[in-house]
């Protein structure tokens, strides 16, 4: 008993039982806004939380230790960095915006919808006799775009193509169409 009362009494004993706590803010590192609803986490831990309304965060309740606090929050890149604790400690990590270049878009009237989808249907089943009698009976799923620049005409359809033949008494399911015409060529 008298060695029990001594090992709490003992310095080392006391304090490495301490629980600790981590707490800050995240900032923008360029414009120090807040980040409000950022992931903030200890690595290799199941400890984590997310930043209030203000960026504020608190970890209250860790094992003294060494770790790797990381914070995560869209558009920006990962932080990390490793902490060592032993009683309370107070953080405001500063993420970097992560540059995103986006692909161009380009966005054009289709004046031609219909004659392209024609075209599409005079070439897909090709043109002799037989193959002009067949019927696409699910056409608003083909998706046909037309490339003026590279002369090319391409259909895409996102469910299966069933194309009816009544002249042969075939029908047939097209999975994953993905065609394409280039007329240069």
């Amino acid at each position: 008993m008298l060695l029990l009362l001594g090992l709490l009494w003992w310095p080392g004993f006391a304090a490495a039982q301490v629980p600790a706590s981590v707490m800050g803010q995240v900032r923008d590192s360029v414009t120090h806004a807040p980040l409000p609803f950022a992931s903030v986490s200890l690595a290799n831990t199941s400890r984590g939380t997310t930043t209030d309304a203000e960026g504020r965060f608190q970890l209250p309740g860790i094992a003294p230790g060494h770790y790797d606090l990381g914070v995560s929050y869209v558009g920006y890149r990962l932080y990390g960095q490793p902490v060592s604790l032993t009683g309370p400690l107070v953080l405001n990590p500063a993420v970097t915006p992560a540059a995103q270049q986006l692909a161009e878009v380009v966005v054009r009237h289709d004046p031609n919808r219909e004659a392209d989808y024609q075209r599409f249907k005079e070439l897909f089943p090709g043109s002799l006799a037989l193959a002009r009698q067949c019927r696409i009976l699910n056409p608003d799923g083909v998706h046909v775009d037309f490339n003026p620049e590279q002369n090319v005409l391409s259909a895409v359809a996102s469910h299966a193509l069933e194309v009816e033949n009544p002249a042969s008494g075939y029908r047939l399911r097209f999975y994953q169409l993905d065609f394409r015409a280039e007329f240069a060529n």
